[in-house]
């Protein structure tokens, strides 16, 4: 037995407010500074999904924002832009990986 008794360490108090809450809370992925990265931009899923081979000038952490809105619908089961991007992160992600995108 350590020092403690029982071999662990002792509990320590949690700062007031923080009873339950997650360590990472979970937030939505949005495009860098809220606007897509695409600037007007758009290119196809094939050529997003392409490998290392995307579009000079592509972001690769936001290539679903290079959709046109029609084929963001279309890709991603009806899901709008700005409805995606309110999802929480994990749910993004995982969407993303669904369809190549990430």
């Amino acid at each position: 037995m350590g020092a403690w008794g029982g071999g662990r360490s002792p509990a320590r108090p949690r700062p007031a407010g923080t009873a339950g809450a997650r360590r990472f809370p979970e937030r939505p992925l949005p495009p860098p500074s809220g606007r897509p990265a695409s600037a007007g931009v758009t290119y196809g899923l094939e050529q997003l999904t392409a490998g290392a081979r995307w579009p000079a000038g592509v972001d690769p952490t936001v290539r679903e924002s290079y959709l046109s809105d029609r084929e963001f619908e279309e890709v991603f089961g009806g899901t709008a832009k700005g409805d995606f991007y309110r999802l929480p992160r994990w749910k993004q992600l995982a969407l993303k990986k669904e369809v190549g995108l990430f």
